[in-house]
């Protein structure tokens, strides 16, 4: 039975450490703390990798399968993410600075 630590885990997940210690925190990974580190068993994150690999496949999958699901859930993120704002009005300064020039 191998076991790995938070840095060893991480570089077989390939992620970060922190990323590890919230999955263990929240209790997706199972670990145990002996003294001050994380321990965890090579089967249990090799199980954890397999399942985020068939939930993942099984969703590009339905994707897939719709077309235009994919395409409309990217639109809609985009909109979210990237809001319109109006340009604040630089004329008032620039006109008071080119005057105050000459």
């Amino acid at each position: 039975m191998k076991t790995h630590t938070l840095d060893t885990a991480a570089e077989l997940l390939a992620t970060d450490p922190t990323t590890v210690r919230a999955l263990i925190e929240d209790g997706t990974i199972p670990a145990a703390k002996i003294g001050r580190a994380w321990v965890m068993i090579e089967d249990d994150l090799a199980e954890y990798l397999r399942q985020r690999i068939r939930e993942q496949t099984a969703e590009r999958i339905e994707v897939a399968a719709s077309g235009t699901k994919r395409r409309q859930r990217t639109e809609a993120s985009q909109t979210s993410r990237y809001r319109k704002r109006a340009l604040p009005d630089l004329s008032a300064i620039g006109g008071e600075t080119a005057q105050s020039q000459t």
